[in-house]
């Protein structure tokens, strides 16, 4: 799937999702955000299909995103004249019962006004089995895996290069008990000297054992590594989850950590 989208200021853009034949995507919700890049503040979400302006549409396996050239418009601009900006760009899923998943999400190329190569449509295919924190998409209805759903934390946005800090980054706190049974992490980019070595917490202390979670270099997973079973199971109703880099290669972008788990009572 590519990660990468281009928009023309003074024009309208749409970013049509087709999924496999027979998906039905009955009480879903969907919202495309759009940063100001290197991990930058929300310039505008877009959700629903009964605003003026941008806007989304479901139809059948078909999910379109229509961005209004005024939401484009607005977004930030080079101090160079002409020049493109980059921003970034995620597109979530909210299925029934509440769990959200990222679908797509990277760069996103905003070029200046009358500036041509960009065509009025990008069409995704999202393909059954890639699509990112285990989303599956079934002839009948379209339903996160029931069993092992999935956190994902954005630690770093698309565009925004993985860093040391000297304190373990905020996360957020968990909507309601669970049960982690895996961990995992994802970049858009990967590093090209030196794997990733990521500490996951709860309340300030470590769930993981001496075996950290690892992204290889030249890897865009840590399952190209060895699987993550966390030695601290168990995390309570709105216990803190927070993120610790030990290690961030050079180069790496889009960190995003999930956790998979059951909730339990």
């Amino acid at each position: 799937m590519p990660h990468k989208l281009t928009a023309a200021r003074g024009a309208d853009r749409i970013v049509r999702y087709s999924f496999a034949e027979g998906t039905v995507f009955a009480d879903y919700h969907f919202a495309f955000s759009v940063y100001d890049g290197q991990g930058g503040p929300v310039c505008f979400t877009v959700a629903g299909s009964d605003a003026a302006g941008s806007s989304i549409t479901v139809s059948g396996n078909v999910i379109e995103v229509y961005l209004d050239k005024d939401d484009i418009d607005a977004l930030p601009v080079e101090s160079e004249a002409g020049a493109a900006r980059i921003c970034a760009f995620d597109f979530f899923a909210t299925a029934p019962g509440g769990i959200t998943a990222k679908v797509h999400g990277g760069p996103f190329v905003v070029l200046p006004w009358g500036a041509e190569g960009t065509s009025d449509v990008d069409a995704v295919t999202v393909a059954i089995g890639t699509v990112d924190y285990d989303i599956t998409v079934a002839g009948g209805g379209s339903v996160l895996k029931a069993d092992n759903k999935a956190l994902p934390i954005a630690v770093f946005g698309a565009a925004a290069v993985v860093q040391l800090h000297p304190d373990p980054k905020p996360g957020l706190r968990a909507p309601f008990p669970m049960q982690v049974s895996e961990v995992r992490a994802s970049l858009i980019a990967a590093s090209d000297n030196g794997g990733l070595v990521i500490d996951v917490l709860k309340n300030g202390t470590s769930i993981l054992d001496t075996a950290k979670l690892t992204v290889p270099q030249g890897a865009l997973t840590s399952l190209a590594g060895t699987p993550c079973v966390p030695m601290v199971k168990e995390i309570g109703d709105d216990d803190a989850i927070s993120i610790d880099v030990l290690a961030a290669g050079d180069g790496a972008t889009g960190l995003t950590v999930t956790l998979i788990y059951r909730v339990t009572p």
